[in-house]
């Protein structure tokens, strides 16, 4: 989904202060509503930027949210109002360590309270050291693991808060001279305490040539690389606070660290740890690297440096041209460079690697990690594979990194809290680090300083790793540090390698800038492997996503290939436009074609698997053509739409719709719109029809939901539940509801000139509204009762059943009434009434009956049948629709200055026998036949019967179904007249009185 859209201004609060903070952080001068995080250079670790920056501004984001949603407007859209989180500190309480600190402590240092990170800084202005003072104050007070204890016990260690106490001396003060700066900072790095603390000290020296140094020191035990940038920012923000005289207000506390190490294990229960065990000890321990001398000291002491940057223009391309040409993150570019370079280098086609991510991963709910200062480091092992061509081996690189399971955690948590032993040793291997774009500015003019920042580790302690590859954008350009032990590692032979990573970034760069590609992960909810995408019958660069079906689609697909039901589903909407701005109106046509992914659908068959599929293309433009007919006969129109309606759709080639704008005068117009049913149902065709009016009279369409959100709500179904629901409700059904063949007679058209015939019926809206608020049901359920009876009354079947279609729209999906899609679906409605039921009684069961349908409404028909035992087999020939959306309601309230008339909508399915019920404001019913199967006279008689039984129903609800009339007046008058006795009237005195008679008439007998 990764792309970027011409400039769009945001339209709401959220949506400007989303742009501005994106603004902020991606270092971009204008961002627009449909520009895409990704495309703009943005990577995890500015993303949790944003979500901290946006909590400050009542703003509440979540990691997934901005990785599923990746432009501003959708991202606004899923936003919340930030609510305040309680989550108690509880003060001296041991808590576990994490995995990232246990791997720490295991490295045997002799000097473990020297392992720092630090910043040396340089502010434009002289310092105000009182509000510097209460400054750091109140961030050690804010950040609770800047109070973090460690203390050692029986062999283990622990930790735990301390409180804030007056004697913690966290900033020291001095004047110097640049000479002896450097001895001052050591003075400060090697004074932090892990069992007495502090494990946070600045330094504020004043220097003899006017100028200024502010340095901060933190463990590394309470500190990330994301917590400087939140800590920055808190420092800054209390420092102007304090300067100012006001109280210094940080807001609300981020989520502790103690909760997180508390509840992290829960993740990986029995079932989980398993399953992850199984895919990290599948992993290779890393090899041996080239020319290491293992009898030398890997320690800080022996510490040596190699470096390698690439341009300003190949960093600009790297980050924003080739992610998007690859929907891909900037890791994954990173990533598959060093394997190619430690292919060369080494001559192996995998390598194994040690890969640190940032850690706060989603994984506990309620836990919000974005503004919480602490050590969150992942760390764990990736294979990575080249010795490929550059895009095998970019498209393995990119899927091995998205298998990788919940962010690489469970490595941690697996080796170090679990006990898992088979995992592999990673001491051996290369680290990689990508920090991000680092600005050498700082937060109200405090600059990174040239000056050393003094010893951050002691000199005795181990390097952790064989090399450690450190990656960061400054002043716009990629340069990676490779740290290493020259005790143990040659610097030509590391010289070598940053050569060959170097050479390998620029060819990821010019792949991504010849080629484009997609990959498996990108498409997550359909089942398609490489082989499959690589055949796609369009290029990768035109595909914007690839998704299931809904279950109506897999439907009209299915007989849309049959081929003699092609014509079935093609739908059509024609009306009469005066004063039509016509310009603007086809404007918005194709705006709405940009804004809907489903109108720039195609639905094929995947090459190879033949997984049915939809295919959203990037771009579509809906053919419009426009006839001037101002001097011809309107009658004529009716032969133009059916021309439209039987010109076949190929499903394979989008848009599935089409139109024609007759001029029929100087401000008059006909729109022909014609468009497969695969497409959308009526609700969204109405919606769009309103939408497209509203647009083109000037006013703004509402920004749509994402379609993607439906069906992966879809795909978290619990299929084995909905199965055994329909199961039981279909265990009954002995055999399909079939009425058409006993409407069939010779009347009947052959079925070569077959045709959707209708018949229109105009019922009592307000008496059967009335009858239905009395009864506390729907006019929907009043009218599946009367069908049902209809069905019982011409089978015979005690047990009937006929399709209902439902909306489809899950209340759970943000925003599916702003949705456009077919996601209605056809389910069967099965019921077995007794005669002597009351109508009352009945219809509240048939009503629970729907509403327990709801539940299970998203199943495909097919399977439907399947579970019933009738596979590939109808269960029912009659459909019933109830629609509240008429279309020409949606065009009037929407166009109050264009005039709608001679509104002519023409929708057909394959059923021969169906109902359509429109509730607007009257009641019509639309009863649709196909005149090959189903008889003129005979359809007629069953639409005056339905209507005869419905008005027969509202007059009491405690009648039995048994005594409920079918038949009309008419109907029952020839009823009476050919069942009338043509023989003498029955005596009506008793038999023993009519025997006496005969014996009195022949006593002889």
């Amino acid at each position: 989904e990764i792309g970027t859209a011409d400039y769009e201004a945001p339209q709401t609060d959220t949506e400007r202060t989303l742009a501005t903070l994106w603004q902020e952080v991606l270092g971009v001068e204008q961002v627009g509503r449909q520009d895409n995080f990704f495309a703009l250079g943005g990577d995890s670790i500015q993303s949790l930027r944003i979500i901290a920056k946006a909590k400050r501004a009542g703003i509440e984001l979540t990691p997934r949210q901005l990785f599923e949603h990746q432009t501003v407007a959708d991202l606004a859209a899923v936003a919340t109002f930030a609510s305040a989180q309680s989550h108690a500190v509880e003060l001296e309480r041991p808590f576990p360590l994490t995995p990232i600190q246990h791997w720490f402590f295991d490295q045997a240092m002799a000097q473990p309270d020297h392992w720092n990170q630090a910043l040396l800084l340089k502010p434009g202005e002289p310092l105000d050291g009182d509000a510097l003072e209460q400054a750091l104050q109140a961030i050690y007070r804010h950040h609770d693991g800047l109070r973090l204890r460690f203390t050692r016990k029986d062999g283990e260690w622990h930790q735990a808060y301390a409180g804030v106490s007056e004697d913690d001396d966290i900033l020291w003060t001095v004047d110097t001279d640049p000479a002896q700066l450097s001895a001052e900072c050591d003075n400060v790095q090697a004074s932090l305490n892990l069992s007495g603390g502090p494990l946070l000290r600045g330094l504020h020296a004043r220097l003899d040539d006017g100028s200024e140094r502010l340095l901060l020191a933190v463990h590394h035990l309470g500190i990330d690389g994301v917590s400087w940038r939140v800590l920055l920012d808190d420092l800054m923000g209390a420092y102007e606070q304090a300067r100012q005289g006001g109280t210094v207000d940080l807001g609300p506390k981020g989520t502790p660290f103690q909760a997180w190490a508390d509840q992290l294990p829960s993740v990986w229960d029995e079932t989980v740890a398993a399953e992850e065990a199984a895919y990290w000890s599948a992993l290779p321990a890393p090899a041996p690297l080239p020319g290491v001398k293992a009898s030398g000291a890997n320690t800080v002491e022996h510490l040596a440096r190699a470096t390698m940057a690439l341009s300003a223009e190949v960093t600009g391309e790297l980050l924003t041209e080739a992610p998007r040409a690859w929907r891909a993150q900037i890791n994954d570019l990173l990533l598959t460079a060093l394997g190619d370079a430690l292919y060369r280098w080494t001559g192996r086609t995998e390598s194994v690697i040690a890969l640190e991510g940032h850690g706060r991963e989603p994984l506990v709910e309620g836990l919000d990690l974005s503004r919480t200062v602490g050590w969150f480091t992942g760390l764990y092992p990736v294979c990575l594979s080249a010795g490929g061509d550059p895009m095998a081996n970019l498209t393995a690189t990119k899927e091995t990194l998205r298998r990788v399971p919940r962010g690489g955690l469970g490595y941690g948590v697996l080796r170090y809290l679990k006990g898992e032993t088979s995992l592999p040793d990673l001491s051996g291997a290369v680290l990689f680090n990508y920090l991000g774009q680092v600005d050498d500015g700082g937060p109200d003019g405090l600059v990174l300083a040239q000056e050393s920042p003094g010893a951050m580790r002691a000199a005795d302690a181990p390097l952790g790793f064989e090399l450690s590859l450190d990656g960061q954008v400054r002043d716009g350009q990629l340069s990676f540090t490779c740290s290493y032990s020259r005790a143990r590692h040659d610097g030509d032979t590391i010289g070598l390698l940053m050569a060959h990573l170097q050479d390998a970034l620029e060819t990821v760069v010019d792949t991504c800038r010849e080629f484009a590609g997609v990959t498996p992960s990108d498409f997550p909810l359909v089942e398609l492997d490489q082989a499959a995408l690589d055949a796609l019958p369009v290029a990768p660069s035109a595909v914007d996503d690839i998704l299931p079906l809904t279950p109506m689609q897999q439907g009209l697909l299915f007989h849309s290939e049959l081929g003699d039901a092609a014509e079935c589903y093609v739908n059509q909407v024609s009306v009469t436009l005066d004063d039509l701005p016509a310009a603007a109106f086809k404007a918005a046509w194709q705006s709405a074609m940009a804004r809907h992914p489903i109108l720039r659908a195609a639905f094929i068959h995947t090459p190879g698997a033949g997984v049915p599929v939809q295919l959203v293309h990037r771009q579509a433009a809906l053919p419009i053509r426009e006839l001037d007919w101002r001097t011809r006969a309107s009658t004529t129109l009716d032969v133009l739409c059916e021309q439209e309606r039987t010109a076949p759709f190929d499903l394979g080639r989008p848009p599935l719709m089409r139109m024609v704008l007759v001029r029929l005068g100087e401000h008059r117009w006909q729109m022909i719109w014609t468009l497969h049913h695969i497409l959308l149902d009526g609700w969204s065709s109405a919606a769009l029809l309103s939408e497209v009016m509203r647009e083109t009279l000037g006013g703004r369409p509402a920004s749509p939901a994402r379609y993607r959100d439906y069906f992966q709500w879809l795909a978290r179904r619990d299929a084995a539940t909905t199965e055994t629901f329909w199961r039981e409700q279909l265990q009954a059904l002995a055999e399909p509801t079939r009425i058409a063949p006993l409407l069939a007679d010779s009347q009947c058209r052959p079925a070569a000139d077959a045709r959707l015939a209708d018949i229109v019926l105009a019922l009592d809206h307000d008496r059967l509204a009335a009858f239905a608020r009395h009864q506390q049901v729907t006019l929907n359920t009043l009218i599946q009762a009367a069908w049902t009876l209809i069905l019982q009354r011409y089978t015979g079947q005690r047990q009937v059943a006929f399709g209902a279609t439902v909306s489809g729209r899950p209340a759970s999906v943000p925003g599916m009434d702003r949705q456009l899609g077919l996601f209605i679906n056809t389910l069967p409605v099965v019921q077995a009434p007794a005669p002597e039921q009351r109508l009352a009684d009945w219809l509240v069961q048939l009503q629970a009956h729907n509403l327990a349908l709801r539940e299970h409404e998203h199943t495909p028909l097919y399977q439907i049948q399947q579970y019933a035992g009738q596979p590939g087999r109808e269960l029912f020939d009659s459909l019933l629709v109830f629609e509240n959306f008429p279309v020409d309601d949606a065009l009037r309230s929407d166009a109050a200055s264009v005039r709608v008339s001679n509104l002519q909508v023409s929708e057909q399915t394959h059923y021969p026998l169906s109902l359509a019920v429109e509730a607007g404001q009257g009641l019509i019913l639309h009863l649709h036949y196909r005149n090959d199967q189903v008889s003129p006279a005979r359809a007629e008689a069953l639409a005056g019967q339905l209507e005869q039984l419905l008005a027969a129903m509202t007059q009491d609800g405690q009648q039995r179904l048994a005594d409920l009339p079918l038949l009309t007046e008419s109907e029952q008058q020839v009823w009476e007249r050919w069942n009338r006795p043509e023989h003498p009237a029955v005596d009506p005195r008793p038999v023993s009185a009519l025997i006496a008679d005969q014996a009195a008439e022949r006593p002889e007998a």
